[in-house]
């Protein structure tokens, strides 16, 4: 599976046109052709310095391309936890147009049909999930944090456990973030997530320490039964493109991108 570059009605994303055909609108937003900052960018995050109403007309656009609204779409309320919450209908709207009533999820599945869900991102990695078989949807924030604590694993196991997912039958989309050739890490971190998920995800540079985390996610997919085939990973990183965000390049007036997924039938 692959990401493909597309432009719909001026807005510019990513998207795995696997998981379409399998059934699920997926969206990796970019950072240009929006409403926010002069007009010019498609930011959802809020603690940037951005207007409200522009935030919200972003999210009319995109959800317009999903066949969706901002009253049929949740957000997620992300604290780097390793915890992800299904949600339904009634939660429509939170974190959008109405604060979250959960204090705290970095990951969300619904099995509704009519529901968006998304995570925002800035350097974190994003991961969506689909299962056609069982019709269930999953978007998953996955920082350094996350990945440390094993989000995305844990996930998968929710959706085993609780859905009763097939994991061979899980699609997954992992999008751009920061690559290894800018995470720079200490090297106590570095030892910790070498020791957790192996040597193959860290780089040592000129006595510097790098980690890979679009490859430590990955191998909490297969390590939970996902197959390789069914993992889509971008090789964009966050740092090196200028149309997207990034909160290691830009600090604190970084806005945020949105992955979006979302049903079709």
């Amino acid at each position: 599976m692959k990401f493909v570059f597309k432009k719909q009605n001026d807005i510019e994303y990513y998207t795995v046109p696997k998981l379409f055909e399998a059934g699920f609108y997926n969206i990796f937003t970019t950072r240009y052709h929006g409403h926010s900052f002069s007009e010019q960018e498609l930011n959802f995050g809020t603690n940037c310095g951005d207007l409200e109403e522009s935030i919200l007309q972003n999210y009319t656009d995109v959800l317009a391309l999903m066949d969706s609204t901002a009253d049929m779409a949740v957000k997620s309320k992300q604290t780097h936890s390793d915890i992800t919450l299904t949600v339904d209908t009634t939660y429509g709207g939170e974190g959008i147009l109405k604060e979250q009533r959960y204090p705290e999820a970095d990951g969300l599945i619904t099995t509704e049909k009519d529901l968006a869900i998304l995570i925002f991102f800035a350097d974190c990695v994003p991961v969506l999930i689909a299962d056609p078989v069982k019709k269930i949807s999953a978007a998953v924030h996955s920082g350094w944090k996350g990945t440390q604590k094993n989000i995305v694993g844990k996930a998968v196991e929710q959706l085993i456990n609780e859905h009763h997912c097939n994991p061979k039958d899980l699609l997954c989309a992992i999008g751009p973030s920061i690559g290894v050739c800018h995470f720079e890490v200490s090297k106590e971190l570095f030892d910790d997530m070498t020791n957790r998920y192996g040597n193959e995800i860290g780089e040592i540079r000129d006595g510097n320490f790098f980690l890979d985390l679009k490859k430590a996610v990955t191998l909490q997919l297969t390590a939970h039964g996902v197959a390789v085939e069914n993992i889509a990973v971008s090789d964009l990183c966050t740092v090196c493109e200028e149309n997207l965000y990034s909160f290691r390049r830009e600090g604190e007036k970084a806005g945020r991108m949105a992955a979006f997924i979302k049903r079709r039938v």
